[in-house]
């Protein structure tokens, strides 16, 4: 029913967070399909007992895709490997996205972050973690959790139609290898294909921020990242409204006829030899619904 994907870079930093990733969920949802997909040319065995994939080209975005395409399952999830889930953190997640189709995991982070997110230190490291106190946060946010507490928005770990997902691409491979931008990206090509983005505040995931290994430190990747996604979608990421919170009519731009989408390089378009700029609608605006403006809470930077 459900497929996992976690990309890793599964180097000495980060194979410990994704093997204590897979753990939390084969403790809380053995039923599931767990698949890591190692990308980097030098990655280190991992102890987990699920089913992994390699690429030797660094990058999540064409880690997830490579996985992608092989996935079966009516629905796909994609996490981080620095995430530890919670008990239960999967009943009211797939009530949500059965009527959302999208639908994220709210984050506990040990130091304080961007404000959907609760901030609830466990340990800011894997070394340190402390279980025992994640599981007792966990029952105490949770009790009486048997009604949906929804509200717009996107991060990882999010689950989706896989149908969806890859109707609309997956994730762009041009924000490889950084990775930055390419989760807002991901939330944009919902909304224009007519999916609501939501955050299930009863399903709880423990992150401890900028440890994954899908995240390269590379400045010039991060910020080549910070241009490209303002020349693919005409507006800056933070520009209009916070990236975690889907909606804002102005948070996403809906091409109409007479005025499509114009991407730079022809990105997301495929390549398009000799010519500067292309103008592209992409082919599954609207696929699943009227496009979304939303009305998501929002918050100025």
């Amino acid at each position: 029913m459900v497929t996992v994907l976690i990309p890793t870079q599964a180097n000495e930093l980060t194979k410990p967070y994704c093997e204590a990733c897979v753990a939390s969920i084969m403790e809380t949802a053995p039923w599931y399909s767990v698949v890591v997909i190692t990308n980097g040319p030098d990655v280190l065995p991992l102890n987990v007992d699920v089913e992994i994939l390699h690429t030797d080209k660094p990058g999540q975005c064409q880690a997830v895709n490579l996985a992608l395409e092989s996935v079966d399952t009516k629905y796909v999830m994609v996490s981080n490997d620095d995430m530890i889930f919670g008990p239960g953190w999967d009943n009211s997640l797939l009530r949500s996205v059965q009527e959302y189709r999208c639908v994220s995991s709210t984050l506990v982070e040990p130091n304080p972050g961007a404000p959907p997110f609760y901030n609830y230190d466990c340990g800011d490291s894997i070394q340190v973690f402390e279980k025992g106190k994640w599981l007792q946060y966990v029952a105490q946010m949770t009790i009486g959790g048997e009604e949906q507490d929804l509200e717009d928005g996107f991060n990882l770990p999010f689950i989706t139609e896989t149908e969806i997902f890859k109707t609309i691409g997956g994730y762009d491979e041009e924000y490889d290898p950084g990775g930055c931008n390419s989760d807002p990206d991901v939330m944009h090509k919902m909304m224009i294909a007519g999916i609501r983005p939501m955050r299930d505040r009863l399903s709880l995931v423990y992150h401890f921020s900028l440890q994954s290994g899908g995240m390269d430190k590379d400045k010039k990747s991060w910020w080549n990242n910070w241009r490209y996604f303002p020349r693919k979608w005409g507006f800056e990421r933070d520009g209009r409204n916070n990236i975690w919170y889907a909606g804002g009519k102005e948070g996403t731009r809906i091409p109409t006829e007479d005025k499509p989408y114009v991407f730079e390089g022809a990105h997301g378009a495929g390549k398009h030899p000799g010519k500067d700029w292309l103008e592209f609608t992409p082919p599954w605006l609207g696929k699943f619904g009227d496009p979304v403006y939303g009305e998501g809470q929002y918050y100025d930077q």
